[in-house]
């Protein structure tokens, strides 16, 4: 059983880290800013369970004992990792959304850290209780973010947005039904388990220390952040390939709406947009569109000025950071 643990341990932490280098990598070539949290996510729960693994394995060589299963171990540091693991998550929920409301960005963190230390000045002297407490604090703050996507896609009228984060609900499910059970094994194992009933000492540290549904919700984050990541890469590497390719094009068509809306591009500017996107220079456009060059000209400056970009590299590099 202790070989397994460390083993898990090491597989996760490991995957951990692999997953938050891609992601920075990913995002150092692409720009995809939600790519940025999602890495910092990975890497700071690397980094709780890198702790961890040192009380488990490195501090102490002694066994685990029946009466220390109420005691918090370390909680302002599991507070702090709480806390940033939340706020990255939040973030990248923000950057799909495109929602930049400083309120929005800090508020629930604030919330967070105020519930958090006040458990740790509750008096009661039920440990279970305010340990339970302290961990149920990361779930609310989860089941908002979830909360929160519904409501922005319940007040999005715009068709082209809501197909934009309906693509993304097969993992939202996924995301709240993982919340959901990690509370309840949170719940079972702090509140209700009776440790004297369990004689293994290493399944009682295993139980004491970890979430196995947290595992998986974590596990699903760094599947969806490689997705994201290799998606990134491929389509970087594709931005320079002609004719383009058909998986491209499909992008493209995804995004490009989205994009439009987005900028407030008109429907003239969106269709010159998207003869930029496959590589057509201004001359190519005009032919292609029975108009002068100096009037793509003048819709192109329009698209930089909207766009916040100010020639074509930045502009393309703006468009595929949307996916």
């Amino acid at each position: 059983m202790v070989a397994v643990l460390y083993v898990y341990a090491i597989f996760l932490i490991g995957l951990c880290i692999g997953t938050a280098f891609m992601g920075f990598s990913a995002f150092a070539i692409t720009q995809r800013t939600m790519l940025l949290y999602l890495s910092a996510f990975a890497l700071c729960y690397a980094f709780e369970q890198a702790i961890v693994f040192f009380n488990e394995f490195l501090a102490q060589n002694l066994p685990f004992r029946n009466d220390r299963f109420s005691d918090m171990e370390d909680p302002l540091v599991h507070i702090v990792t709480g806390a940033l693991l939340c706020q990255m998550l939040w973030m990248a929920f923000l950057t799909f959304f495109d929602d930049r409301r400083p309120t929005m960005r800090f508020v629930p963190l604030a919330l967070f850290l105020i519930l958090s230390i006040a458990t740790l000045l509750l008096p009661t002297n039920d440990e279970s209780l305010r340990k339970w407490l302290m961990y149920s604090a990361r779930q609310l703050f989860f089941l908002w973010d979830a909360i929160y996507c519904v409501i922005r896609y319940g007040r999005t009228a715009s068709r082209t947005l809501r197909m934009r984060y309906r693509s993304k609900g097969p993992f939202l499910i996924i995301f709240v039904v993982l919340v959901v059970t990690i509370f309840a094994e949170d719940t079972v194992v702090m509140l209700f388990l009776d440790p004297s009933t369990i004689e293994n000492t290493d399944i009682l540290a295993y139980l004491y220390r970890r979430n196995t549904c947290e595992s998986l919700l974590v596990l699903c984050i760094i599947g969806f952040t490689l997705q994201q990541s290799v998606q990134a890469l491929q389509l970087k590497r594709e931005e320079t390939t002609l004719p383009q390719t058909t998986q491209k094009q499909a992008h493209a068509r995804d995004i490009l709406p989205y994009f439009a809306k987005k900028h407030s591009l008109t429907p003239r500017e969106q269709e010159i947009l998207s003869y930029v996107i496959q590589g057509m220079d201004n001359f190519q456009i005009s032919q292609e569109l029975q108009v002068s060059i100096g009037t793509v000209k003048t819709h192109t400056h329009h698209l930089f000025k909207k766009t916040g970009t100010s020639n074509r590299e930045e502009l393309l590099a703006a468009f595929w950071a949307e996916r």
